[in-house]
């Protein structure tokens, strides 16, 4: 499931999102659901919607450019991790 989030401001935030994001933030998340994307594939300003969508799934459905040094274990261990960070939510 996805959804957007268009406001931080003006869209209601559940505490345990805000928790989330507090514990890992912008920066440590694009660490590794980022690190091995190539610098082209980033969308700007003028990306349209298609694209935008097409990018998120393959970040964070796909998760084609995660951070796994060991393939499938250690992409199964932060997938286990974040499990059980989203239940003491």
């Amino acid at each position: 499931h996805i959804s957007k989030v268009k406001s931080v401001t003006l869209d209601g935030w559940k505490v345990k999102w805000a928790q989330w994001m507090k514990q890992r933030g912008n920066v440590k998340s694009n660490e590794y659901w980022e690190r091995n994307m190539p610098t082209h594939k980033k969308p700007n300003e003028n990306t349209s919607s298609m694209a935008l969508e097409e990018f998120i799934r393959a970040k964070y459905e796909r998760k084609e450019w995660v951070a796994i040094g060991g393939g499938k274990d250690d992409k199964k261990k932060q997938e286990e991790e974040d499990r059980k960070l989203a239940e003491k939510m």
